[in-house]
């Protein structure tokens, strides 16, 4: 059963935001499968995160590896597709606020980095995972192909005169005429 952490990227950065300008904070993070809400199951995260203090608020450094499920684009293989994700936000003082945002500091100190985690996972997860570079498809093999005859082909009467075109311009040039 995969586990929900609802605070494992809460963190307590009040103290942070006290502290000189220049001032940082690494944070480590290392997780087992859990389900990153509300539908994102992370086999293996492992990451960091560095709180600076700037003089308009909080600058978010985080750097993470994780390994989600997907399934292979060409062969339909499940498997655990790791990604690496980096990201840079600024928190920014209630004070220092000049224009909309929705990052600001809020006024119990506390910083949920769940959603943007999220966020950035998804963005980095390819339309089309393959389960490796060589990944040629599946073992799928179509019994009985249909076959298509060259000479009998069925043409779209709207194209009738353009084939026309085409066959009178391939055809071979007459008797003494050059090519």
């Amino acid at each position: 059963m995969v586990k929900i952490y609802r605070d494992l990227f809460r963190l307590n950065v009040g103290f942070i935001a006290h502290q000189e300008t220049g001032y940082s904070r690494a944070f480590e993070f290392k997780q087992d499968e859990f389900l990153l809400p509300p539908d994102l199951i992370i086999h293996q995260l492992e990451g960091t995160v560095i709180i600076s203090r700037s003089t308009q608020g909080l600058y978010i450094d985080a750097h993470f590896l994780v390994h989600t499920p997907a399934t292979c684009s060409r062969c339909l293989t499940e498997f655990s597709l790791a990604l690496t994700t980096e990201f840079n936000e600024l928190y920014f003082f209630p004070y220092q606020v000049i224009e909309e945002t929705e990052f600001i500091l809020p006024e119990d100190g506390y910083i949920d980095l769940s959603p943007l985690i999220r966020e950035y996972i998804i963005l980095e997860t390819p339309i089309n995972p393959k389960c490796s570079e060589t990944c040629a498809g599946g073992d799928y093999v179509e019994e009985d192909p249909p076959e298509f005859p060259e000479n009998d082909e069925v043409i779209d009467p709207r194209f009738a005169a353009l084939k026309q075109l085409l066959d009178d311009e391939n055809a071979s040039p007459p008797d003494g005429a050059e090519s």
